[in-house]
């Protein structure tokens, strides 16, 4: 089962692939959403709330890119972004067992 609904740039789509994928390289692609951040922190931060999120160290996570960014402004005191991210994590079937 794949976790991740998107591709690559070279147009590969993991949600097809996500398993073979995850069999030649050791990781697995996922899709995170409604990761916050307040406006005020910068977008470097993203990178260790999505591992903390998805329970891996930062050096574990070896590529991640945005799919989107939005602006939460319900409160004006409390503005903050919230992104859907994907990123490949090592393939450890224990950690994800839950996901499938």
């Amino acid at each position: 089962m794949s976790v991740l609904v998107g591709g690559d740039p070279a147009g590969i789509k993991w949600n097809l692939l996500g398993p073979a994928i995850s069999a030649l390289t050791g990781r697995m692609p996922l899709k995170v959403s409604n990761i916050r951040l307040p406006v005020e922190e910068p977008e470097t931060a993203l990178a260790g709330a999505i591992a903390r999120r998805v329970g891996v160290k930062s050096d574990d996570l070896t590529r991640w890119r945005i799919l989107r960014k939005s602006l939460d402004a319900r409160s004006p005191r409390d503005l903050q972004f919230v992104y859907s991210a994907v990123v490949d994590v090592p393939d450890e079937p224990q950690r994800f067992a839950q996901l499938r």
